[in-house]
């Protein structure tokens, strides 16, 4: 619905279920119930990540997919120790595929996404070129070469085409034009879709405006200024304001 509710229910999920995501992400990177628990429990109680996901802003969008995207990546480094460790050859990547589509769709709802995009390629070629270095008692080198030699096809299909075609496939039925006139044409949606990007990158590199109740970057690990999203100094029995601060437990 075109309301309050409508604007922040999918918020609310998505706030919702990267806190399951990331207790299944701990629960798998220090196999441990406890530690897996106070990790995602911190998330629960942190004030900046309880703000975003009870507002209609895009940002609680970017960890959903961005911890989704690490997640399948170590299962897909899990499946490969485990296939390393037998001998057996792994050809068949759908958890490196669905990493891919989730930084993809990090990227889609916030271009600061692209960093998570960006870690899970690191992570990838690090945990192959370990396994090729384990298996051969090999210098760094020559298993990163091997790694690259091996992998290249399924890196970039799975972590540079897939992504990219998620990114351009959350703009159908948002921009106009034709899909299948020639990209350079009038009237083409590829052509509005490339025209998109360049006005968006435009409006950002050239933003001056600013505003009293702003926070600089530089302040927000140290909890300095809190976002102020709404404030009301008139409201019945006092004030009413909605800010995005972090936890001092966690930040700190």
């Amino acid at each position: 619905g075109y309301d309050s509710f409508g604007w922040r229910v999918g918020a609310a999920v998505a706030g919702t279920l990267t806190i399951a995501l990331l207790y299944v992400l701990a629960r798998r990177l220090l196999r441990s119930t406890l530690a897996a628990g106070l990790t995602a429990g911190l998330l629960a109680i942190d004030l900046l990540h309880f703000v975003q996901s009870r507002i209609a802003m895009l940002d609680v969008f970017v960890p959903l997919f961005g911890v989704a995207a690490v997640l399948c990546a170590v299962i897909d480094r899990d499946r490969l120790a485990w296939e390393v460790s037998r001998r057996r050859p792994l050809v068949k990547r759908p958890w490196r595929l669905a990493a891919g589509l989730a930084a993809g769709a990090a990227t889609a709802s916030k271009w600061s996404g692209v960093l998570f995009l960006i870690l899970v390629i690191v992570l990838t070629v690090v945990w192959e070129t370990a396994a090729r270095r384990e298996q051969s008692g090999g210098r760094v080198p020559t298993a990163l070469r091997r790694t690259l030699a091996e992998e290249w096809p399924s890196l970039v299909v799975c972590l540079a085409v897939a992504p990219l075609l998620l990114y351009v496939l959350t703009y159908v039925g948002r921009l106009d034009g034709s899909i299948l006139a020639l990209p350079w044409s009038e009237g083409s949606w590829w052509r509005a879709l490339y025209q998109k990007q360049i006005d968006a990158a435009n409006f950002h590199l050239g933003l001056e405006a600013s505003h009293s109740y702003q926070s600089t970057p530089l302040s927000w690990l140290a909890l300095k200024r809190p976002v102020s999203y709404y404030y009301d100094g008139e409201a019945p029995g006092g004030v009413r304001e909605i800010f995005a601060t972090g936890s001092p437990l966690v930040w700190w």
